[in-house]
């Protein structure tokens, strides 16, 4: 009996596999992952990461002999990071990859460095109005063996090459900058007068609670996958490889950490005179490499990229050793008389809030060319209609003229046309700048007139096209020129007198069978509109009706395209594309097998839908149905819409629940038999 007992627990068993959970028990599976992912500890800061390696951090730069440091820091290596990460998140189909060292995925330091020089502030702010050109684009001369940037030749008779320092602003180049551009950035000063981190008139970032504050910031930073640029006088720098008077290393490793390698170096203090203002990249950290400084061990360090080559230090990273960020050391042994501070700077930018995607929703585009580039000027501008009252302002490109490079070549008197060639002739360019800072207010774009203030700034400087243009690159109105441009010797106001009305035509709320190029952009009274939707095989826009939200009815172009003609603000909808009528096969298409030329039963249902877009909904206002004599028959037709989709989950559930019950009739019949058996033979 016992036996008999066990094959029935065996049995029951394998039964119980085929049991469905309950709707509790998957109630609880829930709430328990849930509880897990609620217990994860998200502010905790890992002891060590490195954005080495990620397909975003671009290779080492070497700026050679230009003085561009500042935007080999935040152009190169942060903003080219910081783009390529959004590209990836929010554009996965869009190739982008910067750590290739591939030139069309890298942003050019030269851009930046040529509009605004060496500042720090600059460089961001030329990054938020004028975005950057990629190194394929806009490039200094690169050494095809050291990898350097050189304005000079390394070999010839003309060592000086124009189109290493020439402004690369031919045709759409400036325009398509734009297209990505930053929406700010942050920018902490330490030491000097600034008192973050301060005792007693000393920098302590390790040992006070705003610089350990600001040390976890830069972690926290980088851990979000950004790069935070630094900066302080490298004169003073003081590496652990450095030898003393007999001949020994100021530092010894002791621990490689978590990510650092044997015989790697460390920045491990400064001293001395402070000269050279240097600007570098702050790529990682390791809380537990450590370096044995004057019998005292140093632990913790920020990775940093410099651009000095892959011959600098580590392969061109060192670690920067944080109690170097002191001015007053946390240990007395390295506290000498001419002790200072490493870094007096600190930036933040934040890939996925402060990037900006798309050309600005109005810009003016002018074509103009002079002899000397920095004759240039140019001033967006901007009417009120009602009370005539003006705004301007200066593009940093044009107000930090005094501080563009001249690449040691320019004496008093000579200058540097657009081209780039010195002393050279008249030549041409073409501008884009966004009304971006004059417009707060999207609802009051509508109430302004727009415009362009050209300047000659002391001297001859000739206009050729002025064009104002939309989000979408479309030139909305243009100011009609002389031949051969018009000749400036003081300065002059252009308007655009057109009315500037914003129209809509979202993506949301396709109608089935359709799909469209969706927009939201700013058009000028009278321009054409054309519509580009496009209608999916099976169905046709024969009885398509296109309207704005007030009532217009758009018609076809000459091209089969509705169009719109602006006149006011509007939203567009549409509606009406229907599936294509079927055409009747011909005998020749009859197959020879008699079983499939018998009459197909009729559809079990004709349905007409029209639907409309509005405010991106899809209304479904009417279904009309004729039931034909095969609606009985439940084999006949196929639904198209979708509405048997309840009754095929039933049939599922019905199958189902047989196919149980024929497994446990099965198994009960099998137990029966077996029971049976064992009875007979104890007998």
């Amino acid at each position: 009996m016992k036996r008999i007992l066990i094959v029935l627990l065996a049995l029951l068993t394998v039964l119980s596999c085929f049991a469905v959970p309950t709707a509790a028990e998957t109630q609880e599976a829930t709430v328990t992952e849930e509880a897990k992912d609620a217990g994860a500890e998200e502010d905790e800061i890992p002891s060590s990461f490195s954005l080495i390696g990620t397909p975003d951090l671009p290779p080492i730069c070497n700026q050679g002999e230009v003085g561009c440091c500042a935007s080999c820091a935040i152009t190169y290596t942060q903003y080219t990071n910081a783009v390529s990460k959004y590209i990836r998140k929010y554009h996965p189909e869009i190739k982008f990859e910067p750590a290739t060292g591939d030139l069309k995925y890298l942003f050019s330091p030269k851009w930046t460095f040529g509009f605004s020089g060496s500042g720090t502030a600059w460089v961001y702010h030329i990054l938020m109005e004028q975005g950057a050109a990629t190194m394929d684009v806009s490039s200094f001369y690169i050494h095809p063996k050291e990898n350097s940037f050189l304005v000079h030749k390394p070999i010839g008779a003309k060592p000086f090459m124009a189109s290493a320092v020439a402004w690369d602003i031919l045709d759409n180049q400036m325009e398509n900058a734009m297209k990505y551009r930053l929406n700010g950035f942050e920018q902490i000063w330490v030491g000097g007068n600034h008192q973050l981190g301060k005792v007693d008139g000393k920098l302590q970032l390790t040992t006070t609670k705003d610089g350990q504050e600001l040390l976890n910031k830069i972690k926290a930073s980088l851990n979000a996958g950004n790069v935070v640029v630094t900066g302080g006088l490298s004169s003073v720098w003081q590496y652990s490889s450095n030898l003393d008077a007999q001949n020994k290393p100021f530092g010894k490793q002791v621990s490689t950490g978590t990510l650092g390698k044997k015989t790697d170096k460390a920045l491990i203090y400064s001293r001395g005179v402070m000269a050279g203002g240097h600007q570098l990249s702050i790529v990682g950290y390791d809380d537990d490499i450590a370096y044995e400084v004057n019998g005292v061990t140093l632990k913790g360090a920020f990775q940093v990229s410099n651009s000095w080559g892959t011959t600098w230090m580590n392969d061109g990273y060192v670690w920067l050793m944080y109690d170097a960020l002191n001015e007053l050391s946390e240990y007395e042994e390295l506290n000498f008389e001419d002790r200072t501070i490493s870094m007096d700077q600190f930036c933040f930018t934040d890939w996925e809030n402060d990037i900006i995607e798309g050309l600005p929703e109005l810009y003016v585009e002018v074509e103009a060319s002079s002899t000397d580039r920095e004759h240039i000027n140019i001033y967006p501008i901007m009417k009120n209609k009602k009370t005539s009252v003006t705004s301007s302002f200066n593009l940093h490109m044009f107000s930090y003229s005094n501080y563009h490079p001249d690449y040691d070549e320019l004496d008093n008197g000579e200058y540097f046309n657009i081209n780039g060639e010195k002393n050279g002739k008249e030549a041409k360019g073409t501008f884009a700048v966004g009304y971006n800072d004059l417009i707060s207010n999207e609802e009051t774009i509508g109430e302004n007139t727009y415009g362009v203030r050209v300047s000659p700034r002391g001297g001859n400087v000739t206009v050729h096209a002025l064009r104002l243009k939309n989000n979408r690159g479309q030139v909305i109105a243009e100011i009609e020129m002389p031949k051969d441009g018009e000749s400036l010797k003081t300065p002059k106001t252009y308007y655009f007198d057109s009315d500037v009305y914003k129209i809509v035509f979202e993506q949301e709320g396709a109608v089935e069978g359709s799909s469209y190029e969706a927009f939201s952009a700013y058009y000028c009274e009278g321009n054409k509109v054309p519509l580009n939707i496009q209608v999916a095989e099976g169905y046709t826009d024969a009885n398509a009706k296109v309207v704005t939200d007030t009532g217009k009815t758009l018609s076809k172009n000459a091209d089969g395209l509705f169009e719109l003609t602006v006149s006011e603000n509007a939203q567009i909808s549409y509606s009406g594309i229907e599936k294509a009528a079927e055409e009747e096969p011909s005998k020749s298409e009859e197959s020879d097998d008699p079983t499939l030329n018998e009459p197909v039963a009729p559809e079990s249902s004709l349905e007409q839908v029209e639907s409309s877009v509005v405010g991106g909904e899809v209304d479904t206002s009417k279904v009309e149905s004729d039931t034909s004599k095969g609606e009985s028959d439940s084999n006949s037709g196929d639904d198209e819409q979708g509405s048997g989709s309840v009754s095929g989950i039933a049939i599922g559930v019905i199958i189902a629940i047989v196919a149980v019950v024929a497994v446990v009739a099965v198994v009960a019949v099998v137990i029966v038999v077996i029971v049976v058996f064992v009875v007979k033979k104890r007998k």
